[in-house]
């Protein structure tokens, strides 16, 4: 239901109302509950002047005691009212021809959404239990034309919000690598998921003029739309640095920077960057506080040490980053990066995947494809899993030296 729509239902209520009523006054008053006020949505009988202008607090007067109790009023002088001799403007006094009135809540699952109100019975007659009872059901059908038309507007809003967020999820998809890099000695393979429709997990392949190529994969804390602008703060912030052909730790320095002076303090991403040389077959790297990658060699898989950074980028301003040890790649290893995903996807009972895990998958798969090793094991996460749907971003690098 459009507001337009709604407005015109509530309109032929209350006009309905007035008429089964034989007033010559009826609003509704609906409560914004952010300020605590009441305004006309829609009248009959009532300048425009007043429809614009009114607005009553919680509590106060006959309208804001009737939304603040829940309990309906029928006054045959609204003169007798504590709340109209303290608030009421003496200048409103000629606006009636008589005194009387009538205000019923619109309660929605028990909640007092707003107000109606009937004002100047045609007859002359005060306002009875009898026309307090009529009102009440009255009300009762306006609140179910309120009821459906805020279901209607947040299906819209969620439609609408749905769009958004494809649209979102498009746009972070064409801003990761879309094929995989061609690197003379090495073959490469990536893939990624999300648990949410946007997310944190962030990874890049960037060919530089010195004939290296930067890998990079990081994890902001956190998923949804936030943790994804952060991603895509990193993607522009590591780009424009390697542009301008800074080192690789002058990269993460730089990063570092942008991320703590656009982020909450709450908010950090683990990263890795590394230069690959094909020419030397080295792998030159530094870790912000993520994952050190996994080697395979020779069917065995090989801890690297740590031995720079372990501090996550957007920390505090200023850090400084260490490289880890230079590693040189042989024919047939296999380079694997990924975000912790992989490792903490949990089964029934609570145990992890773990990198146990992931290196079983790999040394099980090494002689297929690079392409294959990813599926495989985005495969034994999701079988490993209790849940249906991955409850973290995962993501996946395989780099094999050929």
């Amino acid at each position: 239901m459009r507001t337009l729509d709604f407005d015109q239902a509530l309109t032929t209520l209350v006009e309905g109302a007035t008429e089964l009523i034989g007033a010559d006054r009826g609003s509704v008053l609906m409560l914004d509950e952010a300020t605590g006020t009441l305004s006309i949505r829609v009248a009959r009988g009532l300048s425009d002047e007043i429809v614009r202008s009114t607005r009553i607090r919680l509590g106060e007067g006959i309208a804001g005691q009737v939304a603040a109790t829940g309990k309906p009023i029928a006054l045959q002088d609204v003169r007798t009212h504590p709340g109209w001799k303290k608030k009421q403007p003496a200048s409103r006094s000629d606006q009636y021809a008589d005194f009387s009135a009538l205000c019923v809540p619109l309660e929605i699952h028990g909640t007092v959404r707003g107000v109606m109100t009937f004002n100047q019975k045609r007859s002359g007659k005060p306002f009875d239990d009898d026309d307090l009872e009529f009102a009440g059901l009255i009300a009762n059908q306006a609140a179910v034309v309120l009821f459906s038309a805020g279901l209607h507007r947040h299906f819209l809003d969620k439609q609408v919000l749905e769009q958004e967020l494809k649209i979102a999820r498009a746009i972070q998809q064409r801003l990761l690598p879309q094929c995989p890099p061609a690197i003379p000695g090495f073959r490469t393979a990536a893939a990624q998921t999300m648990c949410h429709s946007v997310g944190g997990d962030y990874y890049d392949f960037v060919p530089l003029a010195s004939g290296e190529l930067a890998v990079a994969i990081g994890d902001v804390a956190g998923h949804g739309v936030g943790s994804a602008l952060l991603a895509t703060d990193a993607r522009t912030s590591l780009r424009e640095s390697l542009s301008r052909g800074d080192s690789l730790a002058s990269c993460l320095e730089h990063l570092n920077d942008v991320l703590q002076a656009d982020t909450s303090d709450e908010m950090y991403m683990t990263f890795i960057l590394g230069f690959l040389d094909p020419k030397k077959r080295c792998f030159q790297f530094a870790s912000a506080g993520h994952h050190m990658p996994v080697l395979l060699r020779g069917g065995r898989v090989e801890r690297l040490p740590a031995a720079g950074s372990n501090i996550p980028l957007g920390v505090r301003r200023g850090l400084k980053f260490g490289l880890e040890d230079p590693l040189m790649l042989e024919r047939g290893d296999l380079l694997v990066l990924f975000t912790d995903g992989i490792w903490e996807a949990a089964d029934s009972a609570g145990r992890r995947f773990g990198t146990a895990g992931l290196e079983e998958s790999l040394a099980g798969h090494r002689k297929k494809s690079e392409e294959e090793i990813v599926t495989a094991v985005f495969d034994a996460v999701a079988r490993h899993r209790a849940t249906p749907e991955p409850e973290d971003d995962c993501t996946l690098i395989v780099l094999r030296a050929v």
